[in-house]
């Protein structure tokens, strides 16, 4: 670093200082010469440094400074023409054009003397002080035709000499003096813009830039720039090129016609997009041109493609633009568009989104194009692995996946934008199913992971659909009722059928077959428990959750399977609380009078969950501490389901009655079955009622009604003790021993 400070930039910067120090001499003594005489002092400043400079290449070691000094000379010889006819102290050249012959001969001289020294810095620094003398001099040198020529010189000196470093200095001149023409291009007054104002100033950017991207077309110009020591300076310049002009040309657009247009984004991508099909076959797959051209291409297009007015020909364009993109990709073996047309693909759902906001009429016709594109995005995924899955680099391996999600997600939203809440559930749900068998027949793990998770978004997705009025659409049926028998079916079906063999699934890491089969038998019983909650009044829903309780353990039971005993447990705890915070609590005459059928499916429900305390305590089968527990949740909740309904139904003197002979049954029924599960609640209400005489009955009952209650609950009691006394402590197994 030392060395290159001291050999190379010290006495470029020390000429830059003396070439200004020789303008300030200029201007010292303007007051004293003519502007002949000061041009011509200056113009022999120049020559002697550049013959200083010879002379110093042949005396090492001042050889290291020479090509510095000569560059400095140069300089000076040339800003010294540009101050003859720009600076008025100097001024001895009036016509415009003459000056600019000037300039361009003592330019041509300086590149000329500059490749033949075939120092880097000096052609570097001949070429760049060209392109700079001509941009600071303004408007006085209108003709935009010099720097094309200037442009196409330089493409020539490059090629000929094979030196493609030119090339970069050449392009970042061009377009620095093309940005005085873009501003003002820019700047038109809005009633003057029209597509023929626009096209001639554009056709001096699109020439210059045609010049050097078509360049690795030109058999010589190739065999050239493209040896080892130029193809990455080369490379650059290529893209240099490409990048200038797609941010030149699309802010000139956008801020001459200020609305984007399909035609005029293709007639522009074009200029990118035909050399990047080209660089296909002339440049070698390393170089990042034949990359980053393309892309600028896709990015060109896709803008005019978002100022399309019509959403489904918006989306249609936007996902064929993709799909091209990955087709050229895969059929001529180039990664960089396989991967720029996925990565647009990816970014459909994010315009998808943009263009459904608008209306609901924009979400369905938008969402029709989704439906071809998700057909193509699983041919891409099958493709990729298929054909392609042996020649992929590790970092492009995601992609086969990444279409296969593509094309899920896309079919998802486009059935979302064309279905209302209720059938999009229903349509997720047979994906879902159909997924599952598409996963085994194509062998695709990560289809079924897809399919697996979709069934559960499924069930949390159905406690948000909005139903409006959900009236009954058939006797007894309504939107949401249908709704959940469709979607449990499906689940069930899942479930109990299995279609998807254990063995399949074992390679995928994110969860595992058992584990999506046990949620899914969860969300079955949370998504009948929300629909009952809401299709039916308190005291059905008693029962209904009752008997799903019941279904649920008994199911467990048989298949050993705890999570669905466990399910059955839960759903009858919540049974029971909310049959004393929304049964018990809402106003009668709210409720309908039951008929007898509501009758027989309540108590039904009751007796049922007895038979499944009996289950639980079945010693035929092995018990688990799930079952000890489910016993003690079904005796409590079958007693609470019958002092429920009898509370709701009796008048409050027969209700203390009725409660102990309820009890009296159960205590009964304990004995004789040897269960404590059902002794343990019944003296538990026969408390309640004793409680209840004493605090509630004694003060609201009339004296007849009392002295009945009374009479009759101390019956009970006493019967209670007896049937104590006749058995005398029971000798039976359990969890735990009997108190009594």
């Amino acid at each position: 670093m030392e060395q290159f400070v001291g050999e190379n930039l010290l006495h470029y910067v020390g000429l830059g200082i003396l070439a200004i120090g020789i303008l300030f001499l200029l201007i010292w003594r303007a007051a004293h010469t003519t502007p002949f005489e000061r041009v011509l002092m200056a113009a022999a400043t120049g020559a002697g440094l550049v013959a200083l400079g010879v002379y110093f290449r042949s005396r090492p070691p001042y050889d290291k400074l020479s090509n510095g000094i000569i560059a400095g000379g140069w300089s000076i010889l040339y800003l010294t023409a540009f101050a003859s006819y720009h600076i008025p102290a100097t001024k001895i050249i009036g016509d415009p054009a003459k000056e600019l012959l000037i300039l361009l001969a003592v330019a041509l001289g300086m590149v000329a003397h500059a490749l033949h020294l075939g120092s880097r810095a000096f052609r570097l620094f001949s070429f760049g002080l060209t392109f700079f003398v001509l941009l600071i001099s303004g408007q006085e040198v209108r003709a935009f035709e010099v720097f094309l020529v200037l442009l196409a010189f330089s493409t020539l000196i490059s090629v000929m000499m094979g030196h493609a470093d030119i090339l970069i200095v050449a392009l970042l001149g061009y377009y620095a003096n093309y940005v005085p023409l873009m501003l003002h291009l820019m700047h038109t007054p809005a009633a003057g813009r029209t597509w023929q104002g626009f096209v001639p100033t554009f056709a001096w950017l699109g020439a210059g830039y045609c010049l050097l991207a078509w360049l690795p077309a030109v058999p010589p110009a190739k065999r050239k720039l493209l040896e080892e020591n130029n193809e990455a300076l080369f490379d650059g310049a290529l893209c240099l090129n490409a990048l200038a002009f797609t941010v030149m040309s699309t802010c000139m657009a956008a801020a001459y016609f200020e609305h984007p247009n399909l035609q005029r984004s293709i007639y522009l991508s074009s200029f990118l997009i035909l050399p990047g099909f080209a660089y296909l076959f002339l440049l070698p797959r390393k170089m990042t041109a034949g990359s980053a051209v393309p892309v600028l291409g896709l990015c060109v297009l896709a803008a005019g493609i978002a100022g399309l007015p019509s959403p489904l020909w918006k989306m249609f364009a936007w996902f064929v633009t993709a799909t091209l993109w990955v087709w050229i990709g895969l059929a001529f073996g180039h990664k960089a568009w396989r991967v720029s047309g996925l990565v647009m693909s990816i970014l459909t759902f994010a315009f998808y989104f943009h263009v459904a906001s608008a209306s609901p009429e924009d979400r369905h016709a938008a969402s029709a194009a989704l439906f071809a594109y998700s057909a193509v995005a699983y041919l891409f995924s099958r493709f990729y692995r298929v054909w392609l899955q042996a020649e992929l680099e590790a970092w492009e391996l995601p992609a086969m996946e990444l279409w296969l999600y593509a094309g899920s997600f896309g079919l998802i939203l486009g059935l979302w934008g064309v279905l209302e809440s209720a059938p999009l559930a229903m349509a997720l749900m047979a994906l879902a199913v159909l997924g599952e068998f598409a996963a085994v027949t194509f062998g695709r793990i990560h289809l079924w992971g897809q399919a697996s998770a979709l069934s559960l978004f499924v069930g949390v997705y159905s406690f948000f659909i909005d139903f409006g009025a959900n009236e009954a659409i058939a006797v007894g049926i309504t939107p949401r009722l249908l709704t959940t028998v469709a979607i449990l079916g499906a689940m069930a079906y899942l479930y109990y059928a299995d279609p998807t063999p254990k063995e399949f699934t074992k390679d995928w890491s994110f969860w595992t077959h058992a584990q999506q089969r046990v949620a899914l038998t969860w969300m079955m019983t949370a998504v009948a428990g929300f629909t009952v909650y809401h299709e039916l009044d308190p005291r059905a829903r008693l029962a209904f959750w009752a008997l799903t309780a019941a279904l649920n353990y008994r199911l467990g039971r048989e298949r050993g399977e705890e999570h669905l005993k466990k399910q059955g447990a839960v759903l009858a705890i919540g049974t029971g609380i909310e049959g004393a915070f929304s049964y018990l609590l809402f106003p009668k005459g709210l409720l309908a009078t039951p008929n007898a059928a509501d009758i027989a499916i309540y108590w039904g429900a009751a007796f049922v969950l007895l038979y499944n305390l009996f289950a639980a305590k079945d010693e035929k089968t092995p018990r688990t501490g799930t079952d000890f527990q489910a016993a003690w949740v079904f005796a409590f909740l079958s007693m609470g389901m019958m002092a429920f309904f009898l509370a709701k139904e009796l008048q409050s003197y027969n209700l203390t009655v009725a409660w102990a002979a309820e009890g009296f049954a159960f205590l009964i029924a304990g004995v004789f079955f040897n269960a404590f599960e059902l002794r343990y609640p019944a003296l538990m209400l026969l408390a309640v009622c004793t409680g209840k005489a004493l605090l509630i009955d004694t003060s609201q009952l009339e004296l007849p009604q009392r002295v009945a209650t009374f009479l009759a609950l101390g019956g009970i009691l006493i019967g209670a003790s007896m049937v104590y006394v006749h058995v005398g402590k029971p000798n039976e197994k359990g969890p735990t021993s009997d108190p009594n």
